[in-house]
């Protein structure tokens, strides 16, 4: 079945609007894709320097208080353990920063004082400090220690020691205070909060030991190795920023990292990749409805519009159409088409010219019966026309014909008859001789 003219042309404006939408659609995708994968990954990793700021400044500040508060401590309470204790215990500030507890430490790194009280401990060497209070010693800074599994929770916990000097600025030993990452209540803050439904924050140190994970398995564990996370592995590196990487269990995400201040870590922001860019994926979902919305809704209007465009085309090709088939006066057969555009011109040029079809349809029927006139005219004449033909009986002394009845005729009768030749009668030398001699031999017998 052959397409119409309005359904051809409307088809080719659709395959041209959905090639058009297409492309567009293409084009605005890529370049919304890219521009909000960017700035998702420019406020994530803008996120993860605002925590690790926060977490930089409240150690910073916990630093401080406790380096400030070893300024006040009095020569005295290290030789004296009443003393000591009693001073730690209206320590109330720093108890409530420390959740791990403060102690006083003499140079020989045996414990003076400490709150909350533990029997037994005082006098003891904490082993476990002695290397980071060396350090601390050498430098004549405060510092802030490696994180360490408590010996009691097996929790990470860090400490942050401040020397204690004389006015001669000769040390009487350390005031030191002691967190549990995992319970003190700004940690907590942070690591409890929520990045959607699956992103998360760690801390690791740059020797790769978790620090603190939402999976508490993993905490004070090296089990990312090298090369599993090559975004990590940058980060360890000094880099800092946002990208996309596949993490050491095999997810996709999106991470942002940022290196501490205070101390040798890195605070890392994670969101799975499906999640991170689910309003790039809802976008295009509503990109694509809407694409396909006004594409129907382009098509409804193409094709009203074609039937307006071509109804008078349509209507020309019917009337012409019934014409053919009817065969009847072209005189008669006139389009009428309502319009002043090009299809209002094309009727006019066709009446035009059935009118001029018709003046020569009306000269050839004329000339035909002219024809046929003329046809009975010669037909007539035809059958008029005598021929002699064929073996004609004459007399061979007097030269009469003898007829189709069997009479004798005259040669100049028979040939009349038979044909349109008509006679003159004169005489031929030789007969006149002949006739003269006759005549003259007459009038000499009769004179």
């Amino acid at each position: 079945m052959k397409s119409g003219i309005q359904k051809k042309y409307a088809l080719s404006i659709c395959v041209f609007l959905l090639i058009v939408f297409s492309l567009s659609c293409w084009g605005i995708d890529s370049y919304t894709s890219a521009l909000t994968r960017d700035n998702i990954q420019k406020q994530q990793y803008a996120m993860t320097k605002i925590i690790a700021r926060s977490i930089d400044d409240k150690l910073g500040t916990w630093l401080v208080a406790l380096a400030d508060s070893g300024y006040t401590v009095p020569e005295g309470v290290f030789h004296n353990r009443e003393k000591a204790q009693l001073l730690l215990d209206q320590k109330n500030g720093l108890r409530s920063m420390f959740s791990g507890g403060i102690m006083l430490l003499d140079t020989k790194y045996e414990i003076v004082a400490e709150t909350p009280y533990i029997k037994g401990r005082s006098g003891k060497k904490a082993v476990e400090l002695e290397a980071f209070l060396k350090s601390i010693e050498e430098n004549g800074l405060p510092d802030i220690s490696n994180p360490y599994p408590n010996p009691q929770t097996n929790a990470p916990s860090i400490v942050m020691a401040a020397p204690v000097s004389d006015k001669n600025d000769v040390l009487l030993g350390y005031l030191v205070g002691s967190i549990n990452l995992t319970s003190d209540y700004f940690i907590e803050e942070i690591m409890g909060f929520k990045i959607g439904k699956k992103g998360y924050l760690y801390l690791i140190s740059k020797d790769r030991t978790l620090i603190l994970h939402p999976d508490k398995n993993r905490i004070m564990k090296r089990d990312i190795p090298l090369g599993k996370n090559r975004l990590l592995d940058a980060a360890l590196l000094g880099f800092e920023g946002s990208g996309e990487t596949i993490n050491s269990r095999g997810v996709k995400q999106l991470a942002s990292f940022k290196s501490l201040k205070t101390v040798d870590w890195i605070l890392g922001c994670v969101f799975p990749l499906d999640e991170a860019y689910e309003p790039i994926y809802r976008l295009r979902s509503y990109l694509l409805s809407a694409s396909a919305f006004i594409m129907l809704l382009s098509m409804v209007l193409i094709w009203v519009l074609t039937t307006r465009i071509t109804f008078n085309l349509k209507n020309l090709t019917a009337q012409v159409a019934m014409i053919r088939e009817n065969h009847s006066d072209s005189y008669n057969n006139k389009i009428s088409v309502q319009s002043t555009d090009e299809v209002g011109l094309l009727a006019t040029t066709f009446n035009d010219l059935l009118t001029k079809l018709a003046d020569k349809e009306h000269d050839l029927v004329s000339q035909r019966d002219i024809l046929e006139l003329q046809t009975i005219e010669l037909k007539d004449a035809l059958e008029k026309v005598k021929v002699l033909a064929g073996i004609i009986p004459i007399c061979a002394w007097c030269k009469k014909i003898r007829n189709d009845s069997g009479y004798w005729e005259q040669l100049e009768q028979y040939i009349c008859d038979h044909s349109d030749a008509d006679f003159t009668h004169g005489v031929c030398p030789e007969c006149f001789e002949k006739q003269k001699k006759e005549i003259e031999e007459i009038d000499r017998i009769l004179s």
